[in-house]
This record gives structure tokens, C-alpha cells and sequence, in this order.
């Protein structure tokens, strides 16, 4: 429970700074990561599977009802970011006994 608050505080901190009023002042957006991308990358790096699934479904339902674009496409993108650095932490990263 704590997680999913902790992800939910991230996320409207991100959304704020990625889509608010501040991203809209400075030319610096246009040529800066996407801010929901490195904080999927985090969660899913860092953190454990489960916890970075419930981000990407999280980030990614915001953010479709954000955007303009068809719903579910970030769902999917976030989903498949944490299912590839999954992968490739436990086939690279994890050392068999």
C-alpha cells in the first residue's frame, strides 16, 4: 500500500513537471528525455517486477487519458519497457549458483 502511494506521489510530480505549466517555459523540452520513460526505466531497474508492472499500468492509463492520442498506447510501451529490462536484468544481471 505504501508503494503504490510512494508511485502515485512520483507520478504527479512527473506529470506536473512533464506536461504542466514549467515544461511549457523553456525551449529545454523539445530536446529533454521524457521524464516518464526514465522514471519507468527506475522502477523497473531498481525496483522489484511487481512493482514496476503497477507503475507502467499506472503511468500509463494517465497518460493516455492525458494525451490526445489513442488509449492504451503508453500502457503498452511502459509495459513492454519494464517486461524488456526485466528480461535483460535477470539474463544478464543475476548469477546462477
Amino acid at each position: 500500500m505504501i508503494d503504490t502511494l510512494w508511485q502515485i506521489l512520483v507520478l504527479i510530480i512527473v506529470i506536473i513537471l512533464d506536461y504542466g505549466p514549467l515544461a511549457r517555459l523553456g525551449t529545454w523540452h523539445s530536446i529533454a528525455p521524457n521524464l516518464l520513460l526514465i522514471a519507468t526505466w527506475l522502477f523497473a531497474w531498481l525496483g522489484n517486477r511487481t512493482m514496476a508492472i503497477r507503475w507502467a499500468v499506472l503511468a500509463g492509463i494517465v497518460v493516455g487519458l492525458i494525451n490526445f492520442q489513442r488509449f492504451g498506447i503508453y500502457l503498452i510501451i511502459f509495459l513492454l519497457i519494464v517486461l524488456a529490462i526485466d528480461y535483460l536484468k535477470l539474463r544478464f544481471l543475476e548469477v546462477s549458483s
